[in-house]
This record gives C-alpha cells, sequence and structure tokens, in this order.
C-alpha cells in the first residue's frame, strides 16, 4: 500500500511539474488579472512618493508612448505612467497597463535609449502574460505539491513537504521567472528597434547594473533574474540576428 501511495504522490508531482515547466495552463482571467493589478496599482501609489519633477515624468511617458504606439497588441489599454521618488533601480508593468519607473533607475539609464530598453521589456511582461502564467504556475505547483505531501505522509514520510517545495522553489518556479525574463529581454528588444531606440542600449545598461551589484548578486540558480553575464550574452546574440536580418534584407 505504502509503496503504491509513494507511486502516485511521485505521478502527481511529476506531472504537475511537467505542465509547469512546459508552460502552465493559465488559471485566472485578464479581468481578474486587472482588477487583481488595478488594486496594486492604487495601493503603490498610495504608499510610494511620487516624484515632483515633470521632466521625469515627461520623459518616462515619452518614451513608453513611443514604444506603445509601434505594437498593435499594445493598444486598447489605459495605459498609465507614474514616476517614482526613490533611489530603487527598478521599473515595473502591471496587467492593464500600469507602468511605474523609479527616478533611481532613470539615473542610471542616462540615455532614452537605455530607458527605452527597460521600459520596453516591462511592457513586454504584459503583452506576453507573465503576471497570468505566473500565478497560475505558482497554483499548480502549490497543489502538486499539497497532494505529494500527502501522498508521502500517508506512507510514512512525514515532513516531505518541506523538501518538495524547496525542490519546486529551485528546481521549477526560479528557472520558469528566468525563462519569463528572457522572452521579455527578447520581445523588449524588438519593441525599442522598432520605435527607432538604439538596442546596444540594453547592453550598456545591464553592463552598468553588473558594475553596480559588484559581484554580490546571489546565483542564478537562486534567482528569478538571469545573471548579469548570461542576460547579456543573450542580448547580444539576439542584435547579432538581427543585424544580420537587416543585412539579408538589403
Amino acid at each position: 500500500m505504502h509503496r503504491h501511495l509513494r507511486f502516485l504522490s511521485a505521478l502527481i508531482l511529476v506531472i504537475t511539474l511537467n505542465s509547469c515547466a512546459n508552460g502552465p495552463p493559465i488559471l485566472v482571467s485578464d479581468a481578474q488579472m486587472q482588477q487583481a493589478s488595478l488594486k496594486s496599482w492604487t495601493d503603490i501609489k498610495s504608499k510610494e512618493k511620487i516624484s515632483t519633477n515633470p521632466d521625469e515624468h515627461e520623459r518616462a511617458n515619452r518614451i513608453a508612448q513611443r514604444i506603445i504606439a509601434i505594437a498593435p497588441e499594445l493598444q486598447g489599454y489605459p495605459w498609465e505612467v507614474q514616476v517614482f521618488d526613490s533611489k530603487e533601480v527598478n521599473a515595473f508593468a502591471l496587467p492593464g497597463g500600469k507602468i511605474g519607473v523609479y527616478n533611481g533607475l532613470m539615473k542610471v539609464a542616462a540615455t532614452d535609449d537605455e530607458l527605452a530598453a527597460v521600459i520596453g521589456h516591462e511592457i513586454s511582461h504584459v503583452t506576453a502574460r507573465h503576471s497570468a502564467k505566473r500565478v497560475s504556475g505558482s497554483m499548480l505547483a502549490s497543489i502538486g505539491t499539497q497532494i505529494a505531501d500527502l501522498g508521502l505522509a500517508a506512507a510514512g514520510y512525514s515532513g516531505a513537504g518541506q523538501l518538495l517545495g524547496a525542490g519546486v522553489q529551485y528546481g521549477l518556479l526560479m528557472p520558469y521567472s528566468r525563462k519569463q525574463e528572457y522572452e521579455a529581454d527578447a520581445i523588449g528588444l524588438h519593441y525599442m528597434t522598432r520605435a527607432g531606440y538604439d538596442p546596444n542600449a540594453a547592453i550598456t545598461f545591464w553592463r552598468k547594473m553588473q558594475q553596480q551589484s559588484g559581484g554580490k548578486a546571489p546565483p542564478e540558480f537562486a534567482s528569478t533574474h538571469p545573471a548579469d553575464a548570461n542576460r547579456i550574452a543573450a542580448l547580444e546574440k539576439i542584435i547579432r540576428a538581427q543585424a544580420g536580418a537587416a543585412d539579408s534584407a538589403k
């Protein structure tokens, strides 16, 4: 009996992990994600200090709107861009068309091309529905882990849930998140190039980020984001491919 329970628990976990690793079915609707994002956006604006510098707002809005204008799939969202007064070097975009940019990032992304690389990347998360996919993947992984843990506990393996949870986190969810980051990089390069920005600025920006980290970034396997060196290498490969395709078209 215990042998069958162990086999069934393992089978359930494997099926769940394979489903997530190959791209989980989306379990939440766009309307649900937009509703949740709107609440998050309202909360963020109430808690974060909004920049009082009109030049920062003009710059972020101009770049965002220029990127949005070139892609049909970006139309129809009620886009809103806010610049937050913080030293944090970050930006984000939420489902439903809300973009947040920290002016700490704007100081590092000194040129419009560099800032376009970041904004294009963040907008790409929205069009690729990455938030909905991450929520769905987390839901499936949680359900699969809980069922497998119950089966293993019934078979005499108590406390297995913690180990299973760590395995899912480091073996599935983080690699899947990094895969989405690479995908957003690729889409973002496409967007910024079509909008007339220099894609090579993505390289200069991430080299700056690499220097800022000073080698203190966590190892890639323990992060939701790619290592800077791997990200730069992937971006360079895409840019070379774009340049080769452009030359062939001449």
